[in-house]
């Protein structure tokens, strides 16, 4: 993973840049990792784009399927959702894709789904000097990710969190 640290200001200027970084890469995934303020202030100041609730979107294609068909399809729901975007696909509220029952490793999704376009999406965990991860270990839905395992993702944070 790259990691960049910059202020909440620049933001948008750094999500410029790492999506033309990007475009030489096989996958286009940009994580903003923010603390609630900073993703409030990000959604409605600095980035002039809306971004979509994934696990809203998700949860009412899947609410009518079994939980083997499910797992089966999200891979592809969530492709189709990158298709309907324009140029650049703008994630927040992707907790869903951590449900236990979905079996799915969001992380190799997302950077499966970003081989077609940009995706930038709000992280909703933490990171540190090792990793990034969702919950709190010894919780069904944890998720830990070590830095050096994804060469293509992106990760944007301020010094407020994140790795200094």
């Amino acid at each position: 993973m790259k990691i960049s640290n910059t202020k909440i200001e620049n933001i948008k200027t750094d999500i410029d840049q790492a999506i033309k970084s990007g475009s030489f890469q096989s996958s286009n995934l940009i994580l903003l990792v923010l603390n609630p303020r900073e993703i409030d202030e990000v959604i409605v100041k600095h980035v002039d784009t809306q971004f979509k609730n994934l696990s809203k979107l998700l949860s009412e294609k899947l609410v009518v399927l079994s939980l083997k068909d499910r797992e089966q399809y999200l891979h592809s729901l969530v492709s189709d959702l990158v298709k309907e975007a324009v140029d650049i696909c703008y994630f927040s509220r992707i907790n869903l894709l951590f449900e236990e029952s979905l079996q799915a490793d969001p992380l190799k999704l997302l950077q499966h789904a970003a081989k077609k376009k940009p995706i930038i999406v709000i992280w909703p965990g933490s990171l540190d000097s090792m990793s990034l991860s969702y919950a709190k270990p010894g919780l069904p839905d944890y998720k830990s990710y070590k830095l050096n395992e994804f060469q293509d993702v992106q990760v944007i944070t301020t010094c407020e969190q994140g790795v200094k």
